[in-house]
């Protein structure tokens, strides 16, 4: 597998898993003292769970753009 992709789909699942669990626990929990250590909890779970599944699913959203953008 190209380096490219690997580090494309990682930082894509970084980017979104900080931001996606830092609004979801805010919303959840409220801007209380202790954000920070539950927003990295939630973080810590979310980015593996985000990588896993972007790494599966990327050959199928690739395809399935290609398919979409295709000149008919």
């Amino acid at each position: 597998m190209k380096k490219e992709i690997i580090l494309n789909s990682f930082l894509m699942a970084f980017l979104m898993s900080l931001f996606m669990s830092g609004l979801v626990t805010t919303v959840n929990t409220g801007f209380e003292r202790d954000i920070f250590y539950r927003w990295m909890h939630t973080f810590s779970i979310a980015l593996p769970a985000a990588f896993i599944t972007i790494m599966i699913l990327k050959p199928l959203i690739n395809w399935l753009t290609e398919r979409l953008l295709q000149d008919k």
